[in-house]
């Protein structure tokens, strides 16, 4: 007599389970924060001020924690394999339920050697993915409260100006669910090492790998990380396209996955931005029956203007509470798309545009909460060595050097959140939804 196939969750029930345990945290941990006074109403807000670790906790945190456990626990929730689950980087952050759509492969694509063999798992094409969950968050605060500590203070003044004025640092990660008893798959981004000078969250791209060029100020916040890998500023992907929503692995050909992934905005936040002002144009001309013909209006007046307002939006901006963002980001409604996700099929492809591939896009599915420091959430990070494990020659190949405009080093020191962006920005890359259409 055989005996009867245990049943294990789906991806749908895992992800509704957790969303649902996520969902009373945000309600009971989150609660009522400290009151402060917006800029821009002058009204009191519960919702702005959230206590962030100061730079210095940041850095001895860096300095001194075993992060090994990051690279092992295979929960979802933290406390599952004995943690605190207290986040000090990206420790504030919001979260929503969202779908990845991959869009379908053309048969054949250009400056590719013809077609390849599609990516497999959560990654294959034409497929949707419709289990998952983001968290959006910032690293830590911008490091201008008090700095005592030793290393802190040199790498601050060693760091630059960027590091000074940066006002965000964004990060993002992406859980995706899979059945048949395997783990949840993890992906993690994030942009600038030394942060952004834009308050728009989705100002710049992020990805799955930090470049390694960097100045000798930061290395001693990288340095505890080579303890646990020996590329501590790549994570690998491979895992990610090992099973299906279903988690099924592959057929034939084994498991096919990029080099990198790279999220690049497709939402802007803030009325300064260009996309954001147009609409408005669109809205108030369309709403009033005025003329979009700008030889039909003063040039003049419409630009002393238009600096009157950039000037006090911006004085506004300045004034704001730094996790001001974050009270934006909760406002971003289901059905949103929040970035195209784009592809580097391996290590040589990194200095050509030409090879950079948009695979699909995120789409949220839900309302955004907020993720504070103790939900317990986990995003598990995979380390590089698994995916080239699978792809030896590629270890090699990332020490490869290269020039892109007047950078020049090795794959591995240029392969980075601004080097892609500027690849996108050529709109050299070869778009599977457009050739697909």
């Amino acid at each position: 007599m055989s005996g009867k196939r245990h049943t294990y969750p789906d991806a749908q029930q895992q992800c509704d389970a957790l969303w649902l345990v996520l969902k009373e945290s945000s309600r009971r941990l989150a609660g009522q924060r400290p009151c402060q006074t917006s800029a821009t109403t002058g009204e009191s807000n519960t919702k702005t001020a959230r206590n962030f670790p100061s730079y210095d906790t940041v850095v001895s945190d860096i300095t001194q924690s075993d992060y090994s456990e990051n690279l092992r626990c295979p929960h979802d929730l933290r406390f599952l394999s004995g943690g605190d689950g207290c986040k000090t980087l990206c420790p504030h952050g919001v979260i929503c339920k969202a779908k990845i759509e991959m869009f379908d492969q053309p048969s054949s694509i250009p400056h590719q050697g013809g077609s390849p063999q599609p990516y497999t798992g959560l990654l294959k094409p034409g497929h949707t993915v419709e289990h998952c969950i983001v968290r959006l968050s910032s690293a830590m605060r911008p490091p201008n409260d008090v700095v005592k500590n030793p290393v802190a203070q040199a790498v601050l003044r060693a760091a630059g100006s960027k590091l000074r004025k940066a006002k965000l640092f964004p990060c993002a990660a992406i859980k995706c669910f899979r059945g048949d008893n395997k783990n949840s798959a993890n992906a993690l981004f994030s942009g600038c090492k030394v942060g952004q000078s834009e308050t728009d969250y989705f100002a710049h791209c992020q990805c799955t790998q930090l470049s390694e060029r960097m100045s000798p100020a930061l290395k001693p916040l990288v340095r505890p990380f080579w303890k646990y890998s020996d590329h501590p500023l790549s994570l690998g992907i491979s895992d990610y396209c090992a099973f299906d929503v279903d988690g099924k692995p592959p057929e034939e050909g084994g498991i096919q996955f990029p080099y990198v992934l790279i999220l690049n905005p497709v939402m802007k936040m803030g009325g300064d931005t260009s996309t954001n002002a147009s609409l408005e144009r669109l809205n108030s001309a369309f709403a009033t029956g005025t003329s979009l013909d700008p030889s039909q209006h003063s040039t003049e007046s419409t630009s002393k203007g238009s600096r009157g307002k950039k000037k006090k939006e911006k004085s506004i901006r300045n004034s704001e509470p730094f996790d001001k963002f974050l009270d934006d980001l909760e406002k971003i409604e289901p059905g949103t798309t929040l970035f195209d996700l784009f592809a580097c099929p391996d290590p040589l492809s990194v200095p050509d545009p030409t090879r950079l591939i948009r695979i699909g896009r995120i789409v949220t599915v839900s309302e955004m909460l907020p993720s504070p420091p103790n939900d317990n959430l986990f995003f598990r990070h995979q380390r590089k060595e698994d995916d080239f494990q699978l792809r030896p020659g590629w270890k090699k190949d990332t020490k490869t050097k290269c020039s892109v405009g007047k950078d020049r080093g090795t794959i591995a020191k240029l392969a980075g959140w601004e080097l892609f962006e500027e690849h996108i920005q050529t709109k050299k890359y070869v778009d599977f939804e457009a050739q697909c259409s």
